[in-house]
């Protein structure tokens, strides 16, 4: 997960609020 987060920070973010939404802005 840690390395996950390393790579898609932005993912991570919506994920970590709850819902399942890619933000690739």
């Amino acid at each position: 997960s840690v390395i996950n987060t390393q790579i898609k920070p932005f993912k991570t973010q919506a994920f970590k609020n709850g819902k399942f939404i890619e933000v690739t802005e």
